[in-house]
């Protein structure tokens, strides 16, 4: 029996909701709890640990499906970090057909604008102006729920120091401090 089937029918939507879009409160007023109170059940379920154990579940079911990890972001990132711009262009300078570009590029470009002026003397001049998408913010995203730690925006430290552990510590820093000044003077 997996995680998932553990849990209650409302649960279960929670779950699959919350691997939409990460949000805690959105997951929860889309699973039917109450709206009102959305914003609290979300992060309440959310450390609730057969959740926890479903939504790992359902992750890592989901992201050998698509068969993305964190090795795919991360090659498509370098991928586009190394990307050279003169595999786009002859040794003229000039663009080559899009349709001989490699993938990374194809990948990395939205538009071409291109933009023909004539002068007054009949010469023409042809600008190219490449646009690039913004794949690294949808890598970015991937990354998220393919848990990327690179992405991560905050990491969490898990143990407890206790009142006395930072009263030592700041006695400590106090005593140091004091040592120091004496023995400057």
């Amino acid at each position: 029996m997996s995680a998932l089937d553990k849990l209650s029918q409302k649960r279960q939507r929670f779950c699959r909701e919350y691997i939409k879009h990460f949000n805690a409160t959105k997951a929860a007023a889309d699973a039917g709890y109450s709206k009102k109170t959305a914003n609290q059940q979300g992060p309440r379920l959310l450390v609730n640990v057969g959740i926890q154990n479903a939504l790992s579940e359902l992750i890592q079911a989901r992201n050998e499906r698509l068969e993305t990890d964190a090795d795919w972001v991360l090659a498509r990132l370098r991928e586009e970090v190394d990307a050279d711009v003169s595999e786009i262009l002859n040794d003229d300078g000039q663009l080559v057909d899009p349709e001989e570009w490699p993938m990374t590029w194809k990948r990395m470009i939205s538009s071409i604008k291109v933009t023909t002026r004539t002068d007054d003397d009949g010469n023409v001049t042809v600008t190219r102006e490449i646009k690039k998408n913004e794949n690294p913010r949808r890598l970015e995203l991937i990354g998220k729920h393919v848990d990327v730690k690179a992405f991560q925006d905050r990491i969490a430290v898990e143990g407890e120091i206790s009142l006395a552990d930072r009263m030592k510590a700041a006695d400590k820093r106090i005593a140091d401090k004091k040592k120091n000044n004496d023995s400057g003077n």
